[in-house]
């Protein structure tokens, strides 16, 4: 299997559009079954958790807000069977009909969790 860098853009693009339109199934089916999220310069954490598990912390969180996620400033590299991504993300929240700019924050996008989905003929 090869990977090109749009590839990995494709991929991130539909896992930020699965917040947005909250197609959790669809989100599920991007992961594997076990997800690392480093969230060390958001929340000061790093946990290992099941796709389901994953998906469902986000629906408990994300069921009263719309959301648009911006992926940007993609730094990616291509290994053999995989890929590494950094980028920067904006997440712009609306709850009362107002929408505000959440975070601003550097993801590590680790994508060997999500490469198996990515179908490259």
């Amino acid at each position: 299997m090869s990977i090109s860098y749009q590839d990995v853009i494709n991929l991130l693009a539909r896992f930020a559009n699965c917040f947005d339109l909250k197609d959790w199934n669809t989100m599920c089916g991007l992961l594997m079954d076990e997800v690392q999220c480093d969230y060390s310069s958001l929340r000061h954490y790093v946990q290992t958790i099941s796709n389901r598990k994953y998906v469902n912390e986000r629906i408990k969180s994300l069921t009263d807000l719309d959301t648009q996620h911006l992926f940007f400033n993609f730094d990616v590299e291509i290994k053999v069977e995989q890929a590494d991504c950094q980028l920067n993300a904006m997440i712009l929240r609306r709850n009362s009909q107002e929408y505000t700019i959440k975070y601003s924050i550097l993801m590590q996008c680790i994508i060997l969790s999500l490469i198996y989905l990515v179908k490259v003929s």
